[in-house]
């Protein structure tokens, strides 16, 4: 990978390896028509940060610049700008519709809207939440939109202006930072550790091509439409019986839910879940880290039930922990040794950068000067800081908060790179989960527990395993190749990208809203009944306290996070990773199970060059899934626009 060795000398690029002003122009045109579609057919399609609502745009793109190439090579696109497209899409890909948006529409107004002296959130939460983040529904034009209304004329554009504009003042500086940390953390990543980046390998090896042909190099791979077939052959055969109610489907890539063992009162279900697109990514990663997650997820099971059953608890008295929220804490302390690790395999590069940044000489951070990159992180702290402070939360809680929430983003964006998993949630999800319950809401404010509640589900930048922004940049870094230069283009895409999707898919949802009525199916209100839950919490009514008992749960979990690293640095015999332990899995453990089991046996039995030549059958499953999600949904919109077919989903 070519990179500036001087930052006053800029390397030539080559013609098809330079960043677009068409590339960009598309990329956000793209945002706006995946957006559409996900808010008015796909609202399901959002379930990971990689998002099928992403992925079946860009296959849509890929395939049709192959027909482009055939009848008008002149507009064909070149490979950086399919990727370009497809990287705009992807840090935007969870804000639309249950990504974000509708989550966030509904708590702005739908707090008040669902006060009632029952919940009483009138009395103890309304007063408590910043008012230049929410909207009071007692207001005539606002109290419209649950019912609908008849023209978008009737729409208060100008009074929901102001609070997606806060909004964003607290997102962006979130995003901003993960997008200058990976900067300063790429070459690391990259270059010293070389992670694999699954995730990115895929959509790359769809724009690969031949010399003069039309279709990509891995089109012309036996194993690779074995693999489409497989998967998209099942999809259509279960289509045929969209009009036909007699016919047999194929339920082999049915729900979590419908591929369920229950294993006893005490104990979660293990879901023989088969995802193809899950497994097609997770064929690059690594046999060691596969097994360790396919083996401590029954695990986790057992243990967890057995602490059920024999009613095992930790905590002071009124508020002891049990099972879950115990394994919780141990999984978030693992997640911690892991990030105080990466961090500090990667000093000596982070204090060059420090160094470079700092002197000034030898300044070669791409796509921005190092000095530029660490200045950026301490203003993105700083705003940060200072929007929670407005927001109602205390200097504590927000330096708590914050670094809570980098450990949960750097350890989802890392270990996505290295593993390809679509599916790592971190435990406490962005770090609320643990501060209440081990710092207690003595030490909170009532405005602190309120905001804290909505900042750690789906208001603010969505759930935490959904949130594909921070993953995205250092994916987007390594699919550029050579393209990635100190460029303008190339530093300003993503921002860019992120900042118009935020108001397009909030605005989208906004009109969703007014047009057809929250109260029509579009209002969701499952963050305002979170914050219900916690009004004795808020109204100090009950008082939870400092737990030093919970507190040696999460210190065990970072000394067998430091056990499990020098295991593996030790002996290199020893089978576990210790990422399982911080992101353990619920529904898709047993795909990962049957993912090792191939892999393990193609090396076993053909080796590395029979590993090389399954990759296409793998890539083949993830196209022939995105198929059939992607037929689904039209065939739904056209034929079953009021009751579709579920394809997509936990």
């Amino acid at each position: 990978m070519a990179i500036a060795s001087s930052p006053s000398v800029e390397p030539a690029v080559a013609r098809d390896e330079a960043l677009t002003i068409r590339g960009v122009v598309l990329g956000i045109l793209s945002i706006g028509g995946m957006a559409l579609w996900i808010t008015h057919h796909g609202g399901a399609l959002i379930k990971s940060y990689l998002p099928v609502a992403i992925m079946v745009p860009f296959l849509m793109w890929v395939v049709g610049n192959c027909f482009l190439k055939m009848v008008a090579p002149r507009w064909a696109l070149r490979r950086i700008e399919l990727l370009t497209i497809l990287s705009m899409m992807w840090i935007i890909g969870n804000l639309p519709a249950i990504g974000w948006a509708q989550y966030n529409v509904s708590s702005t107004v739908g707090v008040s809207f669902l006060a009632s002296p029952e919940n009483r959130l009138d009395d103890f939460v309304v007063p408590v939440l910043p008012k230049w983040l929410f909207l009071d529904a007692s207001v005539p034009e606002i109290q419209r939109g649950f019912s609908g209304v008849e023209s978008h004329r009737e729409i208060p554009w100008l009074n929901w202006l102001r609070p997606q504009f806060w909004w964003l003042v607290g997102s962006l500086p979130v995003i901003m930072a993960a997008y200058f940390a990976s900067i300063i953390l790429f070459r690391q990543w990259d270059q010293n550790e070389r992670l694999v980046f699954p995730l990115s390998a895929f959509p790359v090896a769809l724009v690969e091509e031949n010399e003069g042909s039309a279709f990509p190099r891995i089109f012309s791979e036996r194993m690779f439409w074995l693999g489409f077939a497989f998967v998209g052959g099942i999809y259509v055969w279960n289509f045929i019986g969209y009009w036909w109610d007699d016919f047999p489907s194929v339920t082999l890539f049915g729900s979590a839910r419908s591929k369920a063992l229950e294993l006893g009162k005490y104990y979660r279900p293990y879901y023989f879940r088969v995802q193809p697109m899950i497994m097609g990514l997770a064929f690059l990663c690594p046999t060691d880290i596969l097994f360790s997650f396919a083996f401590y997820n029954v695990f986790d099971i057992y243990r967890e039930g057995l602490m059920n059953r024999f009613g095992f608890s930790l905590g002071i008295r009124g508020q002891a922990a049990g099972g879950k929220e115990l394994t919780m804490l141990e999984a978030h302390g693992v997640l911690v040794m892991l990030v105080g690790w990466s961090l500090w395999i990667a000093r000596a590069h982070i204090r060059d950068t420090w160094r470079k940044a700092v002197s000034g000489r030898d300044d070669d951070g791409v796509p921005i000067r190092y000095r530029t990159a660490w200045f950026g992180i301490a203003m993105s702290g700083l705003i940060f800081v200072g929007w929670c402070l407005s927001a109602g939360l205390t200097l504590p809680a927000t330096l708590i908060q914050m670094v809570l929430m980098f450990i949960a983003f750097f350890g989802v964006s890392k270990f996505a790179a290295q593993t390809g998993f679509t599916f790592l949630n971190s435990p406490g999800r962005k770090g609320g989960d643990v501060i209440l319950s081990l710092a207690g809401t003595k030490n909170l404010s009532p405005s602190s527990t309120a905001m804290l509640t909505l900042m750690n589900r789906h208001t603010f930048l969505g759930q935490a395993r959904r949130m594909s922004a921070c993953p995205s940049i250092p994916h987007f870094f390594r699919m550029i190749g050579n393209g990635f230069q100190r460029r303008t283009l190339v530093a300003s895409a993503l921002p860019l990208a992120y900042i118009l999707g935020f108001f397009v898919t909030s605005w989208i949802f906004i009109y969703v809203f007014y047009l057809e009525g929250g109260l029509n199916g579009r209002f969701a209100g499952l963050d305002v009944s979170y914050l219900v839950r916690r009004v004795p919490l808020i109204a100090e009514e009950r008082i939870t306290h400092f737990d030093y008992l919970k507190v040696w749960a999460w210190i065990w979990g970072i000394g067998l996070g430091g056990l499990l690293v020098y295991l593996r640095a030790r002996f290199t015999w020893w089978p576990l990773h210790p990422a399982a332990f911080a992101f353990p899995t619920s529904y898709y453990g047993f795909s990962i199970f049957l993912v090792w089991v191939a892999k393990a046996v193609i090396i076993r039995f053909w080796g590395v060059l029979g590993y090389r030549k399954a990759i296409p059958f793998a890539f083949g499953m993830v196209t022939g899934y995105l198929f059939g999600v992607g037929a689904d949904s039209v065939i739904d919109s056209v034929f079953f626009p009021d009751g579709g077919h579920w394809v997509h989903g936990w």
